[in-house]
């Protein structure tokens, strides 16, 4: 049988989690923010505050085929217009999105704004 210690040599990971013949335990520290980040709708995880819950950036699979969103907005083509060279401003007008939420769309895509 093949541990996790056996491929990460991280010597906490053995206080995490347990690999065994039971299967695995996980505290509950350690999952229970991850359930806080979901929202449910008849007992079922369905829309996933992927980036933490101050963040407009959404997983939900009814919308955009379940692509990280803004609004609706998938995070790929607030990237693809500004990669483009489209401002912010241009961006926020075609979309009906706030600037913030823009920038932190773009964050989630790894390109941070200049301050």
């Amino acid at each position: 049988m093949l541990n996790l210690i056996d491929v990460d040599d991280d010597a906490s990971i053995g206080d995490l989690i347990v690999g065994d013949a039971h299967g695995q335990i996980a505290w509950k520290e350690m999952v229970g923010a991850r359930f806080a980040q979901f929202d449910y709708e008849d007992d079922v995880a369905l829309i996933w505050h992927v980036d933490g819950r101050d963040s407009p950036v959404v997983i939900d699979p009814r919308v955009s085929c379940g692509a990280p969103t803004v609004r609706g907005i998938p995070t790929w083509v607030l990237r693809g217009r500004w990669n483009a060279g489209e401002a912010v401003r241009d961006i926020r007008d075609d979309f009906g999105l706030g600037e913030e939420e823009i920038a932190q769309g773009l964050t989630f895509e790894g390109i941070q704004l200049a301050a």
